[in-house]
């Protein structure tokens, strides 16, 4: 139900995700949710950025898999998660002190995920670099038929 949308739907801390493993979340938008989580194999701090349209997804119980709410929903879920990947490897590209870096993009959960350097000292959403991204994120998501055509 609607109480749940607080946190229930973002990702337990301590669960895994390949060589990652969620520390906790940082913030939530209407795209996605950002976690810190550490690098496992090179003991580093990272975010990560799940693909999660509130509006048109779900998560079951204590399961990590991510659900569609309709047939329909999953049509449009699928065509916004190709493009959360496409943005992805373009911004994973540039190399700018304003950009964030991104570390890797892997697709498990039935959604897909984004792993960002993290970078100490204020919150992550306090930070401009991550602003950034983020908001470019969701932005070019929640404008994608605009400049799709």
């Amino acid at each position: 139900g609607n109480s749940e949308r607080g946190n229930g739907i973002a990702l337990p801390d301590g669960v895994t995700l390949g060589d990652y493993r969620i520390i906790r979340t940082l913030g939530q938008g209407g795209f996605g949710i950002t976690y810190l989580a550490e690098q496992v194999n090179l003991n580093r701090r990272v975010a990560i950025k799940e693909f999660f349209i509130a509006e048109y997804c779900q998560r079951g119980g204590e399961s990590t898999f991510v659900e569609t709410i309709t047939g329909y929903s999953s049509q449009i879920v699928e065509v916004y998660k190709a493009k959360f990947i496409k943005e992805a490897k373009i911004i994973s590209k540039l190399d700018h002190p304003n950009i964030v870096r991104i570390h890797d993009i892997f697709e498990e959960n039935n959604t897909a995920y984004i792993v960002m350097e993290y970078l100490k000292g204020g919150n992550l959403l306090d930070r401009i670099t991550y602003g950034y991204v983020i908001d470019f994120f969701d932005f070019k998501i929640f404008n994608y038929n605009y400049y799709v055509s």
